[in-house]
């Protein structure tokens, strides 16, 4: 008797965001359960990792593009890459103010570059475990932008629980949990519990969702 083999929710996501705000380190870090060396080496046009999790009972298999942050003015990966993707994941960095300032001019070049005008989109603001006076973006301008362009947006670090709450932010969006909720656009700090994802190598245990949601204020 022939067993069918669960089907396979495969999804490609392209990781964008200007030069040195951390991509290789959290895709590494994600995709290979362990942190990336302290050695820094630029991706020179595009790099790519995966990673095979539950999520909600489903497996999913994630197939994540690295790229070098230069795709806005000069050639990265193929256009039928981006025309084919599922979801973009945007990441700027708390110390790099020019990373968020160019958040604009990458939305224009995702628009003009994919098929999909309603592509998922997350954005995730890495070096979350920065001190305070050196982090460089203001909260306030995040949420702003988020909740402007209806981008859910979490700041995370590149340790991997902060990843993964980032990762399931975007399944959370692909999946159509909460797409039609106001309340999951806008900025939002990680809550420390992710979703029941688990990788499945078997070392990884199930755990509940949460999200800690945008403050809103009472009208009267």
């Amino acid at each position: 008797m022939n067993i069918m083999k669960p089907k396979k929710n495969i999804k490609s996501l392209i990781v964008l965001g200007e030069n040195g705000v951390g991509k290789t380190t959290i895709l590494y870090n994600y995709s290979k359960n362990k942190e990336m060396s302290s050695i820094y080496k630029e991706t020179i046009v595009a790099d790519y990792f995966y990673k095979e999790i539950t999520y909600k009972e489903e497996t999913w298999l994630l197939n994540f593009w690295d790229t070098n942050g230069k795709e806005r003015t000069s050639k990265g990966l193929p256009n039928n890459l981006y025309r084919n993707c599922n979801a973009i994941i945007l990441l700027c960095s708390y110390d790099k103010k020019d990373s968020f300032e160019t958040l604009s001019s990458w939305l224009e070049f995702i628009k003009t570059n994919t098929n999909n005008k309603q592509i998922p989109i997350v954005l995730l603001v890495n070096k979350s475990d920065l001190p305070k006076d050196k982090k460089l973006l203001i909260n306030s301008e995040i949420k702003q932008f988020s909740e402007q362009n209806r981008i859910p947006s979490l700041e995370i670090s590149s340790k991997y629980k902060s990843i993964e709450e980032g990762i399931n932010l975007m399944l959370s969006l692909l999946s159509g949990d909460i797409l039609n909720s106001d309340t999951f656009y806008g900025f939002r700090k990680p809550t420390g519990t992710v979703s029941n994802t688990k990788v499945l190598d078997g070392k990884k245990t199930s755990r509940s969702m949460s999200f800690v949601e945008p403050k809103t204020k009472k009208c009267c």
